[in-house]
C-alpha cells in the first residue's frame, strides 16, 4: 500500500553554536506520512461507533460494507437501485471508494446512533474531488433540509471550502461553520466536525487542524438516515469523487488525537 496524502513540512530552529560566527538557522524537513495499513487499535478506538475502511474488494464490489469501529454492528449498505461506487487502490493508505456524483452513496445499517441533547460527538473522513458545481456531502446525518428536522453533516460546499453544519428542531438552533481553505483540487483532504452539545458549538478542522467554530447547535436527539456520500432523501448532495475511511465517534476527540488520525491512525 502507498499514501497519496501531502507531505507534512516540520520546521525545526537550530541554534549553530560556532567559536568564530553565531548562526541562527532555519532547517526544513520534510517528514513522510505514514504509509501501510492503519495501526490497531485506531484513535479513540473504544469510541468508535462507525468505520467503513473500505479496504477488501469483494465487499465493495457487492455493495456491503463492513463496519470496523468498536461497535462493529453498523454495516453500510449501496441502496437498492443505485449503482454501486468504484473501488480503487488510489485511496489515502491503499483502496477506497469512487462516488460518482450521481446516485452513489451508503446507508449505514441502524437509524439513530443515540446521542442525546448534552452529547459530544465527532464525525470526519477523507475526500478528494474536483467537482464545485453542487455541495457534497461526506457524512450526513438526519432528515434532508426539513428545517424543523434535526441534521448533522460534513461536506464540501459550491464555494469550494469544508463545511460542518448541526442543526436541532429548527432553524435558531443551528451552527453552521465554513472553512477558509480551497479543498476542491483533486487532492485528499481530511475533514472533521465535532458537535458539543454540552457547549452549544461546533468545530470544524481540516487536514487535522482547526478551522474555526461556531455557537448555537442543536437541542433534540433522533439523527435518523446517516449516510455516506450524499444528502437523505432528497438524494442531491451527491459526492463527485473519492471518499476514505469515513468515522462517526461518540466523544469530541482531542485536538492531538484530531492531527493523530490525520496522520495515519
Amino acid at each position: 500500500m502507498h499514501t497519496t496524502r501531502n507531505s507534512s513540512i516540520v520546521v525545526l530552529l537550530l541554534l549553530i553554536a560556532g567559536t568564530a560566527l553565531g548562526v541562527v538557522g532555519v532547517v526544513i524537513v520534510e517528514r513522510p506520512r505514514p504509509s501501510g495499513a492503519a495501526p490497531s487499535p485506531i484513535v479513540g478506538w473504544t469510541n468508535s461507533v462507525l468505520r467503513y475502511e473500505f479496504t477488501d474488494e469483494t465487499a465493495c464490489g457487492n455493495g456491503n460494507y463492513e463496519d470496523t469501529s468498536y461497535v462493529g454492528s453498523n454495516y453500510g449498505t449501496q441502496s437498492v437501485g443505485a449503482a454501486i461506487a468504484t473501488w480503487t487502490n488510489d485511496g489515502v493508505r491503499g483502496p477506497s471508494l469512487i462516488f460518482d456524483g450521481i446516485d452513489d452513496y451508503i446507508a449505514m445499517g441502524v437509524g439513530d446512533l443515540g446521542f442525546a441533547t448534552t452529547d459530544d460527538f465527532t464525525i470526519c473522513g477523507w475526500f478528494k474531488t474536483l467537482a464545485s458545481n453542487e455541495n457534497q456531502r461526506i457524512i450526513s446525518m438526519g432528515n434532508g433540509e426539513v428545517s424543523s428536522s434535526p441534521q448533522v453533516f460534513i461536506r464540501v460546499g459550491t464555494d469550494e471550502k469544508a463545511h460542518v453544519f448541526a442543526r436541532g428542531k429548527d432553524t435558531d438552533n443551528t451552527g453552521y461553520r465554513k472553512g477558509t481553505a480551497n479543498v476542491v483540487d483533486g487532492n485528499w483532504h481530511h475533514i472533521l466536525g465535532i458537535i458539543k452539545g454540552s457547549t452549544d458549538t461546533v468545530e470544524l478542522y481540516v487536514d487535522g487542524l482547526g478551522d474555526g467554530s461556531e455557537s448555537g447547535v442543536w437541542t433534540a436527539t433522533n439523527l435518523t438516515n446517516t449516510v455516506i456520500g450524499n444528502l437523505y432523501p432528497e438524494l442531491n448532495q451527491e459526492m463527485d469523487g473519492g471518499l476514505d475511511d469515513p468515522r462517526i465517534y461518540d466523544r469530541a476527540l482531542t485536538t492531538g488525537e484530531i492531527y493523530q488520525i490525520f496522520l495515519g491512525d
